[in-house]
């Protein structure tokens, strides 16, 4: 059976590389020499469910990273409104061993950056799993 958070990187991934993308490159590591603007996949969290009865059940939460140094911070609000319109409510397929339930946005934020010019903006889901 494959980790949770590692097979819904992957449907993320291919959610946000099809058809004409999100507006950026999106990286699991990003090369030091990388262009803006970009996205990054961030950290992954995999909480199981409590309850005894619910076997595996549980939710993930993830993180992903918009960065641009265009002026003021449209670009990469832009970037990451096109990011929520394609991962919320979606259907991702997780492969045979999991079922993603629901994946939804749960908020998002600006984060000042040390620089004084690259706007960074930081987006979370949450996904229901379910063990296939």
């Amino acid at each position: 059976m494959i980790e949770p958070t590692y097979a819904l990187q992957v449907a993320m991934t291919a959610a946000l590389k099809a058809g004409q993308g999100v507006g950026a490159p999106l990286f699991d590591r990003v090369p030091v020499t990388t262009p803006d603007p970009y996205v990054s996949l961030g950290d992954h969290q995999f909480v199981p469910a409590a309850a005894d009865c619910l076997d595996r059940l549980g939710a993930v939460h993830s993180t992903l990273h918009v960065f641009s140094t265009a002026y003021g911070s449209k670009e990469a609000r832009a970037i990451a409104g096109a990011i929520i319109d394609r991962l919320d409510h979606a259907v991702l397929d997780l492969g045979p061993d999991w079922g993603a339930i629901e994946i939804a946005f749960t908020g998002s934020r600006i984060v000042p950056e040390p620089d004084g010019k690259t706007s960074h903006v930081v987006i979370t889901f949450t996904t229901l799993l379910d063990p296939a």
